[in-house]
C-alpha cells in the first residue's frame, strides 16, 4: 500500500513537471513566427551591409592601384598622354597588372548607365578609349581624355588631363552605374597628381560641368550624372550603405 501511494505521488510530480515544461503547438508556432519576422527584418540588412563593405573595400583597392600605377609612370618619366593616345598596351601593362578577364569592346556592349540608371552613361566631356583593361580581382580600367567646351571654337576639344575610370566589381556585375560601382579619377600634368572627381575637382571648374564635382548632380537625365561621386565614396565610410544595389 505504501509503495502504491509512493508511486502515485511520483507519477503526479512527473505529470506536473511535464505540464510545466512542455510547449503547446500554439506557443511553438508563435515562437517560430517571431523568429521568422526578426529574420526577415535583419537578414536583408546584414546582406546589404556586407555588400556595402565589400564595395568600399574594392573602391579603396582601386584607388590604391591607380595611385600606385600612375605614380610609378610619373617616376619613370612616362608621357602618360602619349601612352594613352597611342594605345600603348604593352607599356600600360607594365604598371597595371592584367587580370585576364573578358572586357566589353565598345560603349554599346558595355551598357553602362548614369547614376540613376535612366540614361546610357557617356557624354562628350570626355573621350573614353575602348576597350578597357582588365585589372586584378576582375576590375576594369578605362583611360579617357578630358575635353573642354568652347563655343567660340569648334565645340569640344581635348585637354592635357587624363581621366581614369574603374568598374570596381567587373563587367556585367550590377549595377554598372556611374557613382555606384564605376568611379572616376583624373590625372593633372601640372602637379603629376591623381585626384578623385568630386569637390576637389574645383581646380577644373572652368572646363567641367557640375556633374564632375557634384554627386550625383541635379538631373537624373544627364549622361554624366554620378561622375562626381568618387571623392564622397572614398571619404564617407557610410556611402555604400546609403545606396540601393
Amino acid at each position: 500500500m505504501w509503495k502504491r501511494v509512493q508511486y502515485d505521488n511520483i507519477n503526479k510530480r512527473n505529470v506536473l513537471f511535464t505540464r510545466k515544461s512542455a510547449f503547446t503547438l500554439a506557443e511553438v508556432l508563435i515562437t517560430l513566427g517571431v523568429i521568422g519576422v526578426v529574420a526577415a527584418m535583419t537578414i536583408p540588412t546584414l546582406i546589404h551591409n556586407y555588400k556595402a563593405k565589400e564595395m568600399r573595400t574594392r573602391l579603396l583597392r582601386a584607388n590604391s592601384i591607380i595611385q600606385d600605377g600612375i605614380g610609378r609612370m610619373v617616376a619613370d618619366e612616362v608621357n602618360i598622354s602619349d601612352i594613352l593616345k597611342n594605345r600603348d598596351t604593352d607599356t600600360i601593362r607594365l604598371y597595371f597588372k592584367d587580370g585576364g578577364c573578358l572586357v566589353p569592346q565598345d560603349k554599346k556592349e558595355g551598357n553602362y548607365y548614369n547614376y540613376d540608371g535612366v540614361h546610357l552613361a557617356g557624354g562628350s566631356a570626355q573621350t573614353i578609349y575602348w576597350p578597357p583593361y582588365c585589372l586584378t580581382d576582375g576590375m576594369l580600367l578605362w583611360f579617357a581624355t578630358l575635353n573642354d567646351w568652347n563655343s567660340s571654337w569648334d565645340g569640344w576639344n581635348p585637354t592635357d588631363y587624363t581621366v581614369l575610370i574603374v568598374d570596381i566589381n567587373g563587367w556585367k556585375n550590377p549595377p554598372d552605374r556611374w557613382g555606384k560601382d564605376t568611379f572616376f579619377w583624373f590625372y593633372s600634368p601640372e602637379d603629376n597628381r591623381v585626384r578623385p572627381f568630386g569637390k576637389s575637382s574645383y581646380i577644373l571648374k572652368k572646363i567641367l560641368s557640375t556633374y564632375y564635382y557634384a554627386c550625383p548632380g541635379n538631373s537624373e537625365l544627364m549622361a554624366e550624372a554620378g561622375i562626381g561621386c568618387t571623392e564622397d565614396a572614398i571619404n564617407d565610410e557610410s556611402y555604400f550603405k546609403k545606396l540601393k544595389f
